[in-house]
């Protein structure tokens, strides 16, 4: 399957192609989407995505602004987070840093 990415079309197109070579299976979910025009801040809808995508068991980097211990807050979140194939990062990230996780995710080490 081709690198998936939830999020608007500006940062979808960033991440393809810095990404779409070196992690092809890569799924990326910005944890503060909301595709809904009817939606509010606090939906977080990517983590309804992550929820449905996590069972495809590609590995799932989610980033947002928040720290990870203030997502933790929402249920979803931390639910998400104990999967083997997911991991989160906080924005703004270094490349090499993805990198690093999603090679630590496709090992099942994180």
């Amino acid at each position: 399957m081709p690198i998936e990415v939830v999020d608007d079309q500006a940062m979808t197109d960033a991440l393809k192609s810095a990404f779409e070579d070196d992690l092809p299976d890569a799924v990326f979910v910005n944890v503060h989407y909301i595709g809904s025009p009817h939606g509010t801040s606090m939906d977080f809808e990517g983590l309804d995505i992550a929820l449905i995508k996590v069972k495809e068991g590609r590995p799932i980097i989610l980033y947002g602004v928040e720290t990870q211990s203030w997502m933790m807050r929402d249920s979803r979140f931390a639910d998400i987070l104990t999967k083997s194939n997911v991991a989160y990062i906080q924005a703004p990230f270094r490349h090499e840093n993805v990198r690093m996780i999603y090679r630590q995710l496709k090992s099942q080490k994180i």
